[in-house]
């Protein structure tokens, strides 16, 4: 995650880079050699980072860091700063999206930060964050995202999407297609989880309404809430306090433990191990439960 604004300064030039904040790729970027024919060091490395890495502040709160032990002759730390200072709201427009801007289509380079409002995310995108009260109509394609959290709203998840945490009170509609999500949790809200999309974790107090077609979930656990696993999902492990409402199609789930609380299994689904004290308060006909074991509680109906 990258919560700052990276330069590359020269005795004539400040560089930044549209596509990422690394140093090397700056310097690769622009063919920039660290060491001259001298033998001395011909730039510096600059960063700026925003107070609780809030990048809606005024840039003159940002605090300047150089990231580099050995500096070129030339240097003067004031003049260095006052170069890069005069460069960062240049920076801010093209990687941050602020509350009161509206995008219609974000479709390549990095973007650090969206606090506003974007219609479409999508081809080979970067976001490493969207905040605040953020909304985002879709994000399609290989995009990669970082962090959706705060109260951020975003309506469909598809294409090949990787993000990797959907945190605090952010809302999503549908998660679908090939998407890969690693976290889920804290008080984050979804919608639907389908077609083919893999998620690795679902904890925290999350809610999921439904988790359908051929879904892959490593775990739920904490005190998350499911109202319906269906289809040919596939779920590795349930357990913690998380409460499922209800588990039918051909859903195959290889644990269910801990102090979980599952409501109805129908279907042809199947568990293979219901261990801990968990209770499953329904269970019809055509279910396979495996293992029962600890205080575990199974009802057939």
């Amino acid at each position: 995650m990258e919560n700052y604004a990276g330069f590359v300064v020269t005795r004539e030039n400040v560089f930044w880079s549209l596509k990422s904040n690394h140093y090397e790729d700056i310097i690769k970027e622009n063919n920039l050699e660290e060491i001259d024919t001298s033998n001395n060091v011909t730039f510096v490395r600059v960063v700026f980072i925003p107070p609780r890495n809030d990048f809606q502040l005024p840039i003159d709160r940002w605090v300047c860091k150089i990231n580099q032990n050995i500096l070129p002759v030339w240097y003067d730390a004031g003049t260095v700063e006052l170069r890069c200072r005069a460069k960062l709201e240049e920076w801010r427009k093209a990687k941050v999206v602020l509350p009161e801007k509206v995008i219609d289509t974000i479709k390549e380079n990095q973007i650090v930060a969206i606090y506003g409002t974007v219609n479409h995310i999508k081809g080979s995108a970067r976001v490493d964050y969207i905040d605040g009260s953020a909304r985002i109509g879709s994000i399609s394609d290989s995009v990669t995202v970082n962090h959706i959290h705060d109260s951020a709203i975003v309506g469909c998840i598809d294409g090949s999407v990787v993000v990797n945490c959907i945190g605090d009170f952010a809302k999503v509609d549908y998660i679908k297609d090939s998407v890969t999500v690693n976290y889920i949790g804290d008080s984050a809200t979804i919608c639907s989880i389908n077609g083919h999309a893999k998620v690795y974790s679902i904890r925290g107090s999350a809610k999921i309404e439904s988790i359908k077609d051929s879904v892959r979930v490593d775990y739920i656990g904490g005190s998350a809430r499911v109202h319906s696993i269906r289809d040919s999902v596939w779920v590795d492990s349930v357990s913690g306090s998380a409460k499922v409402n209800s588990i039918i199609g051909s859903v195959s789930i290889e644990s269910i433990s801990d102090s979980v609380e599952v409501n109805y299994i129908g279907g042809s689904a199947k568990v293979e191990r219901v261990s801990g004290s968990a209770k499953i308060e329904h269970v019809s006909s055509f279910v396979k439960i495996g293992r029962i074991s600890g205080s575990a509680i199974v009802k057939s109906t």
